[in-house]
């Protein structure tokens, strides 16, 4: 199978798309287009990055943590879809 050389990530709680929130403290540091993160796997620190959210079990977005529930890819290789659930402390 030939993967593409970009890979689309999005972030669901439920059906709720996560998107980047321009009024977040954190918004000027994310990597969030809209909806989506974009890794370009011919970079080393993007290739790192997917590797850790593979690894990971829980992660922080636009200031918020949250738990990873399930972890989807697209047939083609270029999107992964990653289900979560906020942390609520």
């Amino acid at each position: 199978m030939v993967f593409a050389d970009q890979l689309r990530i999005n972030f669901y709680e439920g059906k709720k798309l996560i998107v980047k929130r321009e009024d977040s403290a954190y918004s000027e540091f994310s990597k969030l287009e809209g909806g989506s993160l974009y890794l370009d796997l011919g970079n080393e620190k993007d290739r790192a990055i997917l590797q850790i959210l593979m690894n990971s079990g829980t992660i922080t977005l636009e200031g918020l943590r949250y738990r990873i529930i399930e972890r989807e890819f697209v047939i083609d290789g270029t999107a992964l879809f990653i289900s979560v659930e906020e942390i609520k402390d």
